[in-house]
C-alpha cells in the first residue's frame, strides 16, 4: 500500500514493513499521523503486577459508535489496539468499519489469554484471514507451550519489556520471532511494582550496560524498540549517526500520539504524565496538530 501524508510518501509491505519519504532538503510535514495508539478498554483480568494502564476485571471499555473522531483516518494509516477480554460491546463491528476505511489495525494481546483459552488463537487468526486485524503483538510472560499453537497467526510480533525481561529472555525469543523491546513505563501499577521491586531499577540498568550485546543479537526475526526503551537504554550512543537517521522514526507526539477512547481524550503517548486533553469534537487532524503544537 502506497499514499501521500503532507509531503510524504508512505509505503507498507505485506510485512508492516512500513518505509516514509520525503524530498530532499526539505522537513517532515504531516498532516495526519502514521499511526495512533488507541486504548479501547481498561477492562481486563490478567491482573499484571506492573500494568501502567491500571486496568481491573471492571474497568471501563469504549463506545464504538461514538469514536467518530477516527473518520478522517487515511487510508493506510495505522492504529494500534490492545484486545483484553471480555470484548467490548460492536468490536468486530468496529473492526469491519476500519477495514472499509482502508486503516490498517494491529493488535496486542497478553499471552495469557492465549492459555488461558486457545479458541482464542483461532478468533484473531480468522480475523487476521479477513483482514479486520493484520500485525499481532503478543504480551510476553513466559517461553512455554502456547508458542507452537500460535503458528496459524501471521505478522506476529512479541513484545518484551525492559525491567522486566533479561537480555537472555530476548535472545531466545528473537530466534524465532520479531521482537518489540518497550520501555518500563512508571506509572499506575508500574509505580508501585518498581518501589517494592528494587530489581526493576537495577535490571533497566543492567540492559543498558549491555546495549550493544542486544543491538548485536540476531535470529529469524526482526529487533526493533519503543520511544521509552529507546531513552531507558540510551541506544543513540550506541549508533552511528547514519544508523540513527535511518531507524529512529521520531519522538512521541511527531509522527504519533495516543488516544485513550474509554475516557474521550489524547496525548502525546498513553504513559506521559501530562495533562490529558479532551476531544471535544476534534477529528484526528485537529488533534495532530494540537499534539504538534505541544511537542
Amino acid at each position: 500500500m502506497v499514499y501521500v501524508n503532507g509531503n510524504a510518501t508512505v509505503s507498507i509491505d505485506d510485512n508492516g514493513r512500513r518505509v516514509v519519504e520525503w524530498p530532499d532538503g526539505e522537513d517532515l510535514r504531516l498532516e495526519y499521523p502514521l499511526s495512533i495508539d488507541l486504548n479501547i478498554s481498561n477492562r481486563c483480568s490478567n491482573g499484571c503486577t506492573y500494568c501502567y494502564a491500571g486496568n481491573t476485571p471492571t474497568g471501563r471499555v469504549a463506545d464504538f459508535l461514538t469514536m467518530n473522531y477516527l473518520d478522517d483516518m487515511l487510508a493506510g494509516s495505522e492504529i494500534a489496539i490492545n484486545i483484553q477480554y471480555p470484548l467490548p460491546e460492536n468490536f468486530e463491528f468496529w473492526l469491519e468499519k476500519m477495514k472499509k476505511q482502508g486503516v490498517i489495525v494491529n493488535a496486542t494481546i497478553n499471552q495469557l489469554d492465549f492459555e488461558r483459552d486457545e479458541a482464542i488463537i483461532d478468533q484473531v487468526a480468522d480475523w487476521q484471514d479477513r483482514g479486520l486485524l493484520h500485525g499481532i503483538g503478543i504480551s510476553y510472560r513466559s517461553n512455554n507451550y502456547i508458542y507452537d499453537k500460535i503458528g496459524k497467526l501471521k505478522n506476529v510480533v512479541i513484545h518484551m519489556i525492559v525491567g522486566i525481561h533479561t537480555l537472555e529472555e530476548i535472545r531466545a525469543m528473537l530466534l524465532n520471532y520479531n521482537v518489540l523491546v518497550l520501555g518500563y513505563k512508571f506509572k499506575e501499577r508500574g509505580i508501585t511494582y518498581s518501589q517494592m521491586n528494587q530489581f526493576v531499577s537495577s535490571s533497566i540498568e543492567m540492559l543498558k550496560l549491555r546495549a550493544d550485546e542486544l543491538l548485536k543479537s540476531v535470529g529469524r526475526g526482526v529487533l526493533c524498540f519503543d520511544t521509552k526503551a529507546v531513552e531507558q537504554l540510551e541506544l543513540k550512543n550506541h549508533l552511528s549517526e547514519e544508523d540513527w537517521n535511518t531507524y529512529y522514526q521520531g519522538d512521541e507526539g511527531t509522527i504519533s500520539f495516543y488516544i485513550d477512547g474509554v475516557k474521550g481524550t489524547f496525548n502525546t503517548d498513553s504513559h506521559t504524565n501530562d495533562e490529558p486533553i479532551p476531544i471535544d469534537g476534534m477529528c484526528i487532524k485537529d488533534m495532530f496538530r494540537v499534539i504538534r503544537e505541544k511537542v
